[in-house]
């Protein structure tokens, strides 16, 4: 399996996928996830290139709670830096 969409299910962790080493995309928006480091339990996932993980708490504004965080990118990123793409956008490494 090399995509796996858990996108929607009120999820929190992240356990379970720092195993799945052939994984290529994570699509985990729209769910529970609040600590950042569950993000790191992904940096073990080299072919990792494409992570949804927007509408999580981690995503969200705490001034504008609908709004995404001007440092979510950023900081994920800094935990990811393989990734080509974050949510719908292309990553300096995607180019």
């Amino acid at each position: 399996m090399t995509t796996i969409d858990l996108a929607g299910n009120r999820i929190s962790s992240l356990d379970g996928l720092d195993g799945m080493m052939v994984l290529e995309e994570v699509w985990m928006n729209d769910n529970q996830v609040s600590d950042w480091h569950e993000i790191d339990k992904l940096s073990p996932l080299t072919p990792l290139h494409t992570v949804y993980m927007e509408r999580n708490p981690i995503w969200n504004d705490p001034d504008e709670p609908h709004r995404g965080s001007p440092h979510y990118r950023r900081k994920m990123m800094l935990a990811l830096p393989q990734l080509k793409q974050l949510d719908a956008t292309p990553t300096m490494a995607g180019h």
